[in-house]
């Protein structure tokens, strides 16, 4: 019995052996296979980018792209695969000096003598987007890369793929919707202007764009002035093009645009009215101090300009203009304009004297030189009608006294002694007057009263007016006043 124990000990210690020892020679035989392929790959700080020069590519344009190694190692050959996405295009594929391989061929392979270390370009590439306009999201990649150092040992990377995400922006900046509160208008995308109407003081504009990457600004809610009110609504797409939809929209004025008087009165003055006439000349007598405005509204709608509308209005010499404002119910404004002047005589602004019927002057005198009082003005016409600028008065012109734009009066003038009506007296004046004086010739009223010399107005003309004026024209006596 001890020894059937002690043989089947025997056979499981040698059953052991057997196998720990063929696990060990097992062991063996693998290291040295590890051993073996790892002397084929290097392990090193190696590192890879794709760098472009944007991360966006306008259509139908090109950039450049290029693949930047970073190494410890000594490269002598690269092989990768150049791939794009959609909408993207491989327009040429450079190594960079030093690299030979084949030129624009996206299976890249290529190999140098100079053994390449630290950090480098290896290639350079260009890419081109097709011209579309919708805009999309595509790639750029490199993968299936493979790099090999001077002992032609392939090099550990990280990752054997490069990809970059390229945009192609949208060129669309139209609108798809375009609606304005309140209003209805066929909207499209292609018709940029559109002139529509609106009852509201307020109305909200909205849009949507064609695109969703365009920007569009000018929308929201918007307040109307009666008339044309003209809003801009701006789509910029993706590329930054811009295209300006203009809204006109026209606010409907409903209000009363009556803002006429149906009468208007002066105190003391008489006024042909009429409600589409704004413009009133009056006279009041010259004792008169103020004036009582009165005016009735045409429209219950309209209202008087503060201090604009009916008053007592206190007077001044010369032109006193009054106003009076009517407001009608959308806002317009009439202004009616009286003037008014009292009435005055010439000897009230000035040193002239009216004696009958006309205004006497005893020198002659310059159309310029007639002084009246600061509140009043003039002008001079001549007995033909033509008003004169320039020149002296003669006898027979007439005066128009004015408050500013209101003539008060006009009076005709003589010269005491300007029979010719010339504005100088001489020795031709004296020989008319006694011409006029021994009947043999006759003269009309005006003269006669320039040749009343000594002027005592009694049986006409006398020796005494001839002699008198004779010896002013020989200088004897200094005036005829």
């Amino acid at each position: 019995m001890k020894k059937e124990v002690r043989k089947k000990l025997i056979i499981i210690i040698i059953v052991l052996i057997v196998f720990v020892s063929g696990y060990l020679l097992f062991i063996g035989k693998n290291k040295e296979k590890m051993e073996s392929k790892n002397k084929n790959i290097a392990s090193s700080n190696t590192k890879l980018s794709l760098e472009c020069d944007s991360a966006s590519l306008s259509p139908g344009t090109s950039f450049d792209c290029a693949l930047h190694i970073s190494t410890s190692e000594n490269i002598s050959s690269v092989k990768a695969k150049l791939k794009v996405g959609a909408n993207l295009t491989v327009v040429s594929v450079t190594p960079s000096d030093g690299w030979w391989g084949d030129k624009d061929d996206s299976d890249i392979a290529y190999i140098t003598d100079e053994n390449k270390t630290g950090n480098f370009v290896l290639a350079t590439f260009k890419v081109k987007a097709a011209a579309i306009n919708t805009g999309l999201t595509t790639t750029i990649s490199i993968d299936d890369i493979n790099l090999y150092n001077d002992n032609f040992t392939k090099v550990i990377l990280d990752s054997d793929a490069l990809t970059k995400n390229i945009r192609i922006p949208s060129t669309i900046n139209t609108l798809k919707d375009l609606t304005v509160s309140g209003t209805e208008f066929n909207f499209n995308s292609s018709t940029t202007t559109y002139n529509i109407t609106s009852k509201s003081s307020v109305v909200t504009i909205s849009a949507t764009p064609t695109s969703s990457t365009s920007v569009v600004t000018g929308t929201g809610s918007k307040s109307l002035n009666y008339g044309v009110n003209t809003f801009k609504i701006d789509v910029k797409s993706e590329t930054g093009q811009q295209k300006t939809y203009t809204l006109n929209i026209t606010r409907k004025d409903e209000r009363s645009a009556n803002n006429n008087l149906s009468s208007l009165s002066v105190s003391g003055a008489n006024i042909n009215f009429n409600s589409s006439t704004i413009n009133y000349n009056v006279i009041v007598p010259a004792t008169t101090t103020s004036v009582d405005i009165k005016a009735t509204l045409d429209d219950q709608k309209s209202k008087f300009v503060s201090g604009y509308g009916p008053r007592k209005v206190s007077l001044t010499s010369g032109n006193n203009n009054i106003e009076i404002k009517v407001q009608a119910e959308n806002e317009s404004i009439k202004v009616y304009t009286i003037n008014v002047s009292k009435d005055v005589k010439i000897e009230d602004i000035s040193d002239y004297k009216k004696i009958g019927k006309y205004v006497e002057l005893y020198d002659s005198t310059d159309v310029n030189k007639i002084k009246l009082n600061e509140n009043y003005s003039y002008k001079i016409r001549s007995s033909a009608n033509k008003y004169k600028s320039s020149g002296k008065i003669v006898t027979g012109d007439i005066i128009e006294i004015y408050s500013g734009a209101v003539k008060l009066f006009e009076d005709t003038l003589i010269i005491k002694g300007d029979l010719n009506s010339d504005g100088i007296v001489n020795i031709a004046d004296v020989s008319k007057l006694y011409q006029y004086f021994k009947k043999k010739i006759t003269m009309g009223d005006i003269y006669i009263k320039t040749g009343d010399a000594v002027n005592n107005n009694v049986n006409g003309i006398d020796i005494g007016d001839v002699s008198k004026l004779y010896q002013y024209v020989k200088g004897k006596i200094n005036s005829l006043k």
